[in-house]
């Protein structure tokens, strides 16, 4: 399997590659435009794959206005998020 050098615009893009047989990709379950029958859960010793972000930077450096925007957007989205998916 080949890795894709460019980036596709949205995750509908890569849902389309994959239903059209072009390739595969790994998507958010909540982006699925559908229920393909070809979709399934990525899974570890029987149970759901969990991906992890971590945001990183040297201690001595000061937060760009970009990353302090960055922080307050999680501190707002993901405990949204948690809700939402039932975390």
């Amino acid at each position: 399997m080949n890795e894709y050098p460019g980036t596709a615009l949205t995750h509908q893009v890569i849902e389309e590659w994959a239903d059209l047989g072009l390739g595969a990709g790994l998507l958010p379950k909540l982006k699925l435009t559908t229920a393909k029958a070809r979709a399934c859960p990525v899974l570890k010793k029987g149970k759901p794959v969990q991906v992890q972000y971590e945001v990183v930077w040297h201690p001595r450096s000061q937060a760009g206005a970009h990353v302090t925007a960055l922080i307050r957007h999680f501190q707002h989205a993901v405990p949204k998020l948690i809700q939402t998916i039932g975390v």
